[in-house]
């Protein structure tokens, strides 16, 4: 999929939410939805888009399995916001954002700026999120997720070319 990561929810406590959450269930609050998260083609640290977000909204992608052995892994990512000092929570849970297995607040400003979150050996299956706090809205690009003990100049993954049919 060649503009949103196929999966990535915006709602719900656990990746696997099905269907919107209930107290989004009317037109006001699938309005709400559409106006505070959205890829952005104005603003990108890395290719053509961002991913545009605000509070109660919040970014997560589903369970992944971690690498074999016991490596340290980082997550970083790029952020930028519409105010200085806005706060925004970047993490890891194995089931639900109630219960990260590991998280930080970061401060953002309006300049893009890569924030990192060493993880150390992961054994279980873990989904990264992202938790915007307060009015703040925020644009989010290029996350990865490495073996290493802190994050490495940020290299795309073939994957994000997405997927075309031949002769397309």
């Amino acid at each position: 999929n060649a503009d949103v990561p196929d999966y990535w929810r915006g709602f719900g406590e656990r990746y696997r939410t099905l269907g919107f959450p209930g107290e989004f269930s009317t037109a006001e609050g699938r309005q709400e939805f559409l106006r505070k998260f959205q890829l952005d083609s104005k603003e990108a640290c890395h290719g053509r888009n961002s991913l545009r977000i605000q509070a109660p909204f919040h970014l997560m992608n589903p369970l992944a399995d971690p690498p074999p052995g016991n490596t340290s892994l980082v997550l970083s990512c790029y952020v930028k916001s519409d105010r200085e000092n806005a706060e925004i929570r970047l993490g890891v849970t194995g089931d639900s954002l109630k219960k990260p297995l590991r998280s930080e607040l970061f401060k953002t400003g309006q300049k893009w700026q890569r924030i990192e979150l060493p993880l150390g050996s992961v054994k279980e299956k873990i989904s990264v999120f992202t938790q915007p706090q307060g009015e703040a809205v925020f644009w989010l690009d290029a996350f990865q997720l490495e073996e290493e003990k802190q994050a490495t100049e940020y290299a795309p993954c073939w994957l994000d070319d997405g997927f075309a049919l031949p002769y397309d």
